[in-house]
């Protein structure tokens, strides 16, 4: 049988972010490359980004390829985060993984195996935080 070690790094800036598989034949690895702020994110097409949630994670207050994003786990929870995200008040942000569907109505955001899905919405006076 073989042997086979899975891991994943996360890097905490806009660099990258590498994954790892390897097994007793050899190993293989991916880099995940990260967007630029003005760059679009091509569907089915994963990049890092440097993910700001002062005001938590339920609505993000950048645009994505052009549109503000939602997730309807939030509910009208305001500062509003997953318990396996890292609390926003101790680091401003993170690096995350985000993708994007091929019919561009998902954005999916990854941090430590926690998925968040993200659908267009337009900004209220209630994603306004100070």
């Amino acid at each position: 049988m073989r042997s086979q070690t899975v891991c994943a790094v996360a890097l905490l800036s806009l660099a990258s972010m590498s994954a790892c598989r390897g097994d007793s034949d050899g190993v293989a690895s991916t880099t995940i490359a990260a967007l630029a702020p003005e760059e679009r994110l091509p569907p089915n097409e994963p990049r890092t980004w440097e993910l700001g949630v002062h005001c938590g994670a339920g609505f993000l207050s950048y645009k994505i390829n052009g549109t503000w994003w939602r997730t309807a786990e939030a509910g009208n929870t305001r500062g509003w985060m997953p318990t396996e995200w890292p609390d926003a008040s101790s680091t401003g942000g993170f690096t995350v993984v985000l993708e994007v569907n091929t019919a561009g109505d998902q954005l999916m955001v990854t941090h430590a195996a926690r998925t968040v899905v993200y659908a267009p919405t337009e900004p209220t006076d209630a994603d306004l935080c100070d």
